[in-house]
């Protein structure tokens, strides 16, 4: 892949921030890694000024001199993946039970760039109450 211009490079963070805000599902069908170099250097999940994203472009590419590259192997199949979903009708979901009555369930991970505490606070309190409500749950003999 040539080098991003730093117009293209614009363009790319205008796409993958429509993308994020929008219709973030091309996203999960990267891989983490992918995800995550796509959202260090593009920066597409913030609403940045063209100076503040040109100055963040030139300090990443500085700290991790492969990542422009890594990102924009990560853009081709991230354009890949929006080609494809405009060329084929969406799918209902479906689950058909295997022969044994087994089924698969595929899930696709989204990255998060940025920590939610009030999730993450959310997450901790009921894996500290779960013990007690269990055991309040269950009928004493």
């Amino acid at each position: 892949m040539p080098r991003f211009t730093t117009k293209h490079y614009l363009e790319i963070h205008h796409l993958l921030n429509h993308h994020w805000f929008h219709d973030p599902a091309p996203y999960r069908h990267l891989s983490a890694n992918e995800q995550w170099d796509l959202h260090t250097f593009f920066w597409g999940y913030k609403e940045l000024s063209d100076i503040a994203l040109g100055e963040h472009r030139r300090t990443v590419s500085k700290q991790d001199c492969s990542l422009p590259q890594r990102a924009g192997r990560a853009l081709e199949h991230f354009e890949q993946v929006v080609e494809l979903r405009t060329r084929t009708e969406p799918r209902q979901l479906s689950f058909k039970r295997g022969p044994k009555g087994n089924h698969k369930v595929v899930a696709y991970p989204l990255v998060q760039p940025e920590l939610d505490l009030a999730q993450l606070a959310r997450v901790i309190i009921t894996i500290v109450d779960h013990p007690r409500k269990t055991a309040e749950q269950k009928p004493k003999s």
